[in-house]
């Protein structure tokens, strides 16, 4: 048996499959096995019906809990409490940084609280990025641990014996060896050997992929030896989907086969995702330019100002060129994107797996419920010799196509239905009275049993059948209408006409003999099955095996002896239907009014002597053909009544080909996958020929595959050969293949990578740990991959995936916690969706960077022309957040609205080593093109402001410190020596706080508001040193409050007569309106950056400006902003702004339009370049020197 406990396992030891060898032992020594591993902690029994009556002690039970260490329930993973996450997305490096700045502003003001600016900085950064690491802790507090999906999957309690006695106990309290009884509906509560059943069937569709339900029994009929696939084994989580049974505890919680997978799961490591990769790579980048940049100008700063001055300047420049915006627009641009896929049916659990999927190169798909519907449907049938196809609803027979007009009149396809629907344990739930057919949900029964009452319930002959003489319908039991709609389940008042009054004597299917067969009254079966009352054995199973047990075949109402055409043709189209997916299953039946092969009994359905006898057909003392297995077909030619029948041979009625269809959007949706440069893989449990059945018809496969090359198997439904012994792929052509999983389990990595690198693969018959390592062996070779996945099995590839997409309907909630997305439609198409998605939020992403790097270097250049030529600063620490936290913030989110360009999913996935979100290019073409002519606008706004005013170009150079209010000397901490009213005096006393001013007129001092001169203003302030040329006021007083620097040329407004002339000659005043302007310009010119970065590659013309309603609101909010900032008082106050002249906002317009010039030509050239490439026949990838020089 198994390790009794699993610490320390490594991940190696995870990926092989649990150990179990109790299947292959007698039940005794099964139970032996268990208690030598458990330290012989409970007596030995003498038999194993001793045991089975009694089970363990109590006090045996708790010495084998000491042993095991466990109970019976999954361990959790540790947990990061919610307070150490929260820190962490308050500690990211961006938000370091800028904390870091922050602090930096506080110290700043702490050392020099003269003026307001450093703190208001400080508490703006501090609020940016508190605000931030909330945002996004709260986007991301909603993820659950994987392992809460598998606290649902343990029974509550379970019927067990201890002490010799029944009782119900706690499940979590099993241990191995306790004796367990499991019911139908019940989950199974741990990994159990079985001893006794009673028609016991175990669905593990959670954990194999297999559809139906396995039958269980006390003897493992299974030769390959794998516990997965034994017949006397029931696993941990598994439901009980008939019967009962009871049995032994072989693996208890974390030690079970389920218990492995769920370690498996929590032990695989989810990587970061590309999006996350690709802007932490940007925010390093940036981080570092910024701290370069910082440091830089802090060390120059310090040979010209104090250490506080410059700390501001080297603030500023950190501040400058990060953007503090992107983390928020990144995070709403990528919840809006999952928004937009919730419509579409796709939820995303984590916000960056959004853009993974438009990175994913290539898909591992399952098949069923992903490419299919899920619902095993019939579409064909054969009979008179014929094949036709079976409309699978009521409007498909309501349409009247030429195949069903056919069939409605057809006997021998309704004797063909009513015998499918007769040998049938099926039914349909009370619930669905009156939903449309297809919509019914079914109970007991496979999936095939489902789609043959589907079938049948669709068939308006039925109908008619049912409801013509009312009064005879009374006598048999009368139709069941429903009180409401008058709805009735018509398959069930079919049973009602036609009973099984011999349920004990039927034979149920199993793999061993692949049939099942029933006694009943067929009411009128047409053709030889007519005969009101009479027993009729009726069969249903594989249709090569029902074929064997045949010598006739019903053909237009009369029996006809089987020859060796009807033979060749019978095969003929079993192969037809194999190769179109189609699983075939078989239909016969007999009349039981002669002499019987195998058992007495009587004419007209009379019981045989002792009754009917079923269970095996062996045992079964009706004929069922199997004598003549072993004999040759009677009749070569001609016609037989039922009076010359042979032996115990039956009629064969026709067969019905079953397939679960493709969804409808499937083959659209692979051809889309195909045109972007995904690999699509189908990876299925399924039996190899129907896996290439479908995946031919979903486009995954588009080649023929040879002989043999879809797997073995019969045509007939059979299971067959799965692989070659030499475990390599069958090849179908030079970039097909389809591998099993027996081949893939002996295949080394570099064949297993050789096959992925094909065109077209299908995986077949695989495992969990298979599909596992088919994820990590396509993504050591550079994949992003997708895979999809519905069961507790699928969860380690899910987890291990770049994207893991987990189905919503059909899903258990182990996988949907695990994966990353939910498909709530378990639709394939979905994931294309999504791609298309994730691709256009890549894109946005770029475009949104693109605008907002953009503004970084007018931000830069006044600070490098600050300290280089101690030009005025053209914009402030202040005005600089708020462009990146203001006016640029709700535009560059607007991009996530824009709207894919035509090549999006023409495009090759890109590769995530060279294809950066953030390249060279994208840096050149915000900072070295868009951010020079954003640069020029700033400063030629600036310096025409300032001109306006009285200082031209040529009087801004070394003069920075002559703009400021009392400038002083920072060395000495006197006024500054260019201050004609105290300069060179030292800085002391309340000289800031006097505020008295004097004018200048006519190169004398003039008294302010009547006030007499003092003797120190006098002293201080001498006429002789101003060398004014025109009779304007020219505002001074002690210690400069104004600036010191002279006006050189005459204002353009009127100082007195004009509302824009307050800023004439006064130099502080004009540096705000300066300043003022500059931020006007970078709004100017952002509404052209931002029109420009709506495409890539389109001309904005083709991709019109009404297509994005959001960035129309975009740029009226940030010209509302921006007018908000210039015109309100409070805002002036608040970001030491002025009101500017209107004419002002117009000097950097001709930049705009130079912009929106040059990126349209840009791109122009760029397309003119792709289209001589095509027409030249270029090598893909092949790119001409605008688009390898400007095409970010």
């Amino acid at each position: 048996m198994a390790d009794a406990k699993k610490d320390g396992k490594s991940r190696e030891e995870l990926t092989q499959e649990v150990k179990i060898d109790v299947h292959d032992m007698p039940p005794l020594e099964g139970i032996m096995s268990i208690r030598a591993a458990m330290q012989n902690t409970f007596a030995a029994p003498a038999s194993i019906e001793e045991f089975m009556l009694k089970g363990l002690t109590t006090d045996e039970a708790d010495a084998v809990r000491d042993v095991v260490g466990h109970e019976n329930m999954l361990t959790p993973p540790p947990t990061t409490p919610w307070w150490i996450l929260f820190i962490e997305h308050q500690t990211g490096f961006f938000s370091l940084l800028l904390w870091a700045a922050s602090i930096l502003c506080f110290v700043s003001y702490g050392l020099d609280n003269s003026g307001v600016d450093n703190l208001y900085l400080g508490i703006v950064l501090a609020v940016v990025v508190f605000l931030t690491g909330v945002f996004s802790y709260y986007q991301e507090a909603s993820s659950a641990a994987v392992m809460a999906g598998f606290k649902n999957m343990i029974p509550p309690q379970v019927s067990a014996i201890r002490d010799g006695t029944k009782m119900v106990i706690d499940a979590k309290s099993l241990v191995p060896g306790d004796v367990v009884l499991c019911l139908t509906g019940e989950k199974m509560p741990a990994d159990v050997r079985i001893c006794d059943f009673t028609n016991f069937k175990c669905d593990q569709s959670s954990l194999t992929g297999e559809p139906d339900a396995i039958k269980k029994m006390a003897q493992n009929k299974d030769e390959s030896g794998k516990p997965m696939e034994a017949t006397n084994l029931a696993f941990f989580g598994t439901m009980v989907a008939e019967g009962e049974a009871k049995g032994f505890v072989i693996l208890t919680g974390d030690d079970t086969v389920m218990g492995h997978i769920a370690a498996l799961a929590t032990g695989t490591e989810a990587d970061d995702t590309p999006i996350a990769k690709e802007i932490h790579h940007f925010i390093i980048l940036i981080s570092a330019l910024a701290i370069i940049l910082g440091v830089t100008f802090f060390i120059v700063s310090l040979t010209i100002y104090d250490v506080v001055k410059s700390l501001v300047f080297g603030i500023g420049i950190i501040v400058a060129n990060v953007p503090e915006g992107l983390l928020a627009t990144v995070t709403v641009s990528l919840t809006l994107t999952a928004k937009r896929l919730a419509v579409k049916k796709v939820l995303v659990k984590q916000l960056e797996s959004v853009e993974t999927l438009g990175s994913t190169t290539c898909i591992c798909s399952d098949k069923t419920g992903t490419l299919t519907q899920n619902r095993m449907t019939v579409t064909s049938c054969y009979v008179n010799d014929e094949v036709h196809e079976v409309p699978s609803s009521e409007e498909g027979w309501a349409q009247g196509s030429e195949d069903a007009r056919k069939l409605m009149v057809d006997s021998t396809f309704e004797t063909l239905f009513k015998i499918a629907v007769l040998c049938n344990s099926g039914k349909f739930t009370e619930a669905d009275r009156g939903k449309p057919v297809t919509e019914r949900l079914c109970s007991n029964g496979n999936a095939s049993d489902y789609a043959f009452l589907r079938m049948a319930e669709a068939i308006p002959s039925l109908h008619e059948a049912l409801t013509t003489d009312g009064d005879e319908a009374s006598t048999m039991g009368g139709i069941d209408k429903d009180s409401e709609g008058g709805r009735v389940f018509w398959v069930h008042e079919l049973r009602k006409r036609c009973p099984c009054p011999y349920p004990e004597a039927s034979v149920p299917f199993d793999s061993r003999w692949k049939f099942m067969a029933s006694l009943c009254t067929l009411e009128s079966g047409g053709g030889g099955a007519g005969g009101g009352g009479v027993l009729f054995v009726v069969v249903k199973g594989a249709a090569e095996v029902v074929f064997s047990r045949c010598s006739t075949m019903l053909l237009r109402g009369t029996q006809v002896a089987i020859n060796s055409r009807l033979e060749a043709r019978f095969q003929q189209v079993c192969e037809e239907l194999g190769a179109r997916g189609e699983r075939t299953l078989g239909v016969a039946f007999r009349r039981l009014d002669g002499p019987l092969a195998t058992g007495g009994g009587g004419a007209g359905g009379g019981e045989a002597p002792g009754g009917w006898r079923g269970g095996s057909p062996e045992e079964a003392n009706y004929p069922l053909g199997t004598a003549h297995l072993a004999s040759s077909r009677r009749g070569a030619e001609g016609t037989a009544g039922v009076a010359n029948w042979a032996g115990d041979a039956l009629c064969y009625v026709g067969l019905l080909g079953l397939k679960d269809p493709p969804r409808e959007a499937v083959p659209s949706s692979v051809r889309a996958a195909r045109s972007a440069g995904i690999k699509v893989v189908m990876v299925t449990g399924d039996h190899p020929t129907t896996a290439a059945a479908i995946a031919r018809e979903v486009g995954i496969l588009t080649g023929p595959t040879g002989a043999g090359a879809s797997g073995g198997g019969g045509p007939g439904g059979g299971q067959g050969d799965e692989g070659n012994s030499e475990g390599a792929p069958r090849e179908c052509g030079p970039t097909r293949a389809i591998v099993t999983g027996p081949e893939l389990e002996t295949m080394p990595d570099d064949q297993l990578q050789r096959v992925l690198l094909m065109d077209e693969v299908v995986f077949a018959r695989t495992l969990p740990v298979q599909k596992l390592r088919i994820v990590e062996s396509a993504r050591s070779m550079g994949h992003v991959v997708a895979v999809t996945g519905d069961g507790v099995n699928d969860a380690p590839s899910l987890r291990r995936a770049d994207i893991g997409c987990a189905m919503g309907l059909t899903g258990t909630e182990v996988a949907k916690e695990a994966a990353d997305i939910v498909l709530l439609s378990d639709d394939f198409s979905a994931i294309v969706d999504g791609i298309e998605e994730g691709r256009l939020i890549f894109d946005n992403l770029k475009k949104s960077i693109a605008y907002t790097l953009s503004s970084n270097i007018p931000e830069i250049s006044p600070f490098v022309l600050f300290i280089v030529a101690r030009f005025p600063l053209s914009l402030t620490t202040i005005l600089i957040l708020c462009v990146d936290l203001g006016t640029d913030l709700i535009p560059a989110i607007s991009l996530a609205w824009e709207a894919p360009e035509s090549d999006l999913m023409r495009r090759p996935p890109r590769d995530a080593q060279r294809e950066r979100l953030v390249t060279w290019k994208l840096v050149s073409f915000s900072y070295l093109q868009i951010g020079v002519f954003q640069a020029l606008a700033g400063l030629y706004s600036f310096c025409v402001v300032l001109s306006d005013y009285g200082w031209p170009l040529s009087a801004l150079p070394n003069s920075a410190h002559k703009f400021e209010a009392y400038p002083l000397d920072e060395k000495r901490r006197t006024i500054a020596p260019s201050c004609p009213c105290g300069g060179g005096r030292p800085a002391t006393g309340n000289f800031l706080d006097s505020q008295r001013t004097v004018a200048i007129r006519g190169g004398s001092l003039v008294e302010d508001s009547g006030a007499e001169l003092s003797a120190e203003d006098r002293e201080a302030c001498d006429p002789r040193d101003i060398g004014i040329k025109w009779d304007e006021d020219w505002p001074f007083g002690y210690g400069c409050p104004f600036g010191s620097i002279k006006p050189t040329q005459e204002c353009k407004f009127s100082p007195t007569r004009s509302p824009w002339g307050r800023p004439c000659y006064r130099p502080s005043v004009a540096l705000r309106c300066a300043q003022t302007a500059s931020l006007v310009s970078i709004v100017v010119v952002q509404w052209a950056d931002l029109v420009v970065c709506k495409t890539r590659l389109l001309s904005i013309v083709s991709q019109g400006m009404a297509s994005n309603t959001v960035l129309l609101f975009g740029l009226f909010t940030e010209t509302l902003l921006c007018l908000a900032l210039c015109y309100l008082p409070f805002m002036n106050t608040a970001f030491r702004t002025e009101p500017i002249h209107p004419v002002h906002w117009f000097p950097s317009m001709p930049f705009a339009v130079f912009i929106f010039v040059y990126d349209e030509t840009r791109k122009g050239l760029l397309r003119r370049s792709r289209r001589l490439a095509a027409i030249q026949g270029a090598p893909r990838g092949a790119v001409g020197f605008v688009e390898m020089y400007t095409y970010y």
